[in-house]
């Protein structure tokens, strides 16, 4: 796959209660296909991060946009260490912290079916902008 094509610019104006959410390019297995941008109404405690593409190892990797809760200023706590066994046809996703009422909540592991062609990544925290920001996991081709 060739590198994504510049992103284009949209016009649009601001609108109370609403965050402008950029297009950008989707690759459909064949071509680049440009996603125009929208307006989504705006949610107390999250911020929306642009769909990107990255290059990772030789490869261009899309990095799923979406609403991600804005959250504490100190780092979550350590990661617990949970037992499993590998299972036929299914995969560890790992537990991790979560930020729930003004405090860390730990979300216990679970198991996911195996999705032929993806990989789970799992959710994380970055700190941007002095605050910690959940960057959900998902499955990811």
């Amino acid at each position: 796959m060739r590198a994504p094509p510049p992103v284009r610019v949209e016009r649009w104006k601001p609108r109370r209660g609403y965050v402008w959410v950029n297009g950008h390019w989707d690759w459909n297995g064949a071509d680049w296909v440009w996603i125009g941008g929208r307006y989504e109404r705006e949610r107390r405690g999250y911020r929306y991060r642009e769909p990107s593409w990255v290059q990772r190892d030789g490869a261009w990797v899309a990095v799923d946009g979406g609403w991600i809760a804005v959250g504490p200023t100190s780092a979550p706590p350590p990661v617990r260490v949970e037992r499993w066994k590998p299972r036929r046809g299914y995969v560890w996703v790992e537990g991790h912290w979560d930020w729930r009422g003004g405090q860390w909540a730990w979300v216990p592991g679970r198991y996911e079916r195996e999705r032929p062609g993806y990989r789970y990544r799992a959710p994380r925290w970055e700190m941007q902008g002095g605050v910690y920001v959940n960057v959900s996991g998902g499955w990811v081709r």
